[in-house]
């Protein structure tokens, strides 16, 4: 059965809840980061890093009405990219367990587009001996 590739828009009052449920799902997985802006043209962020998380940050603080996206390999500084001021949310609807992306877009009309991705599995160690 092929994934499907529809795009819906997620309600502001469901973001929370979203995020929480791509970091259970997602949680590790290789994670593409670019900013679509007409003015300066694709700008690459992030490429490949693990996802740890995506927050939004309703109230209070420095990032009140931000979303978060943090990155990185555990047990190291995680890389913190900030949707300021966000005010749609879209994701690619596939199948659980296959690729997704989620597009982000600002009250500036800036487009931020997160892509993840299945990592790579490592050999075990039995194909590595036999590989030597």
């Amino acid at each position: 059965m092929a994934a499907t590739n529809v795009t819906q828009e997620i309600p502001k009052s469901g973001w929370r809840a979203y995020f929480d449920m791509i970091a259970d799902q997602y949680g590790g997985w290789a994670t593409t980061i670019e900013l679509l802006s007409p003015e300066l043209g694709d700008q690459p962020r992030v490429n490949g890093l693990p996802l740890q998380g995506i927050s939004y940050e309703y109230k209070g603080g420095s990032q009140a009405c931000d979303i978060l996206v943090e990155v990185g390999e555990l047990h190291a500084p995680f890389e913190t990219h900030l949707i300021h001021r966000p005010r749609i949310v879209r994701a690619a609807t596939t199948q659980p367990g296959a690729e997704t992306d989620i597009e982000f877009e600002s009250e500036e009309g800036y487009i931020t587009l997160v892509r993840l991705r299945p990592r790579p599995a490592l050999p075990d160690n039995r194909e590595r001996r036999e590989q030597q």
